[in-house]
């Protein structure tokens, strides 16, 4: 008997991760895909410990951007991920969002990743900051969209 593997990847902008498992129930396995530990990442590199582990925060250990030749380009690598995955995804699901918003969003709450988040800290943070006012209710919305696709 011949026997297949079929790989489905790629953006997964039409489903949330929990519908993937409810549309291919009992069909599939699902193996998820993580950036490399700082170990693993140590054994592909003849970088001192301290400069990798340097490369491991600015870049994450994804092995896409690190394959890039110098620092310009995992910086572009990074970014363009950061789009694909974070942004357009989102974007795909809720069109009336401006991307720009989205992205400065991530931003406020990665600041604050050593305290506690909530809309209010960001409503702040974008008035005083930015000088846009965005309402509790529109931040807790996408709060709850970075939460549904597992960013946090």
């Amino acid at each position: 008997m011949n026997r297949f593997d079929i790989y489905v990847t790629g953006s997964n902008s039409r489903f949330l991760s929990s519908q993937v498992d409810t549309e291919f129930s009992g069909r599939g396995n699902r193996i998820h895909l993580l950036p490399l530990s700082f170990s693993e990442y140590l054994t592909g590199t003849d970088f001192y410990k301290r400069d990798a582990l340097d490369e491991y925060i600015r870049y994450g250990g994804i092995p896409l951007v690190e394959l890039q030749s110098n620092d310009e380009e995992k910086a572009k690598m990074a970014i363009s991920i950061y789009k694909e995955t974070y942004l357009k995804d989102i974007n795909d699901r809720h069109p009336q969002v401006e991307e720009n918003i989205l992205h400065t969003t991530l931003g406020v709450i990665a600041s604050m990743i050593s305290a506690p988040i909530n809309p209010t800290k960001i409503e702040n943070a974008f008035n005083s900051a930015f000088n846009i006012k965005l309402s509790n209710n529109v931040i807790g919305n996408y709060i709850t969209w970075f939460v549904k696709k597992n960013y946090f």
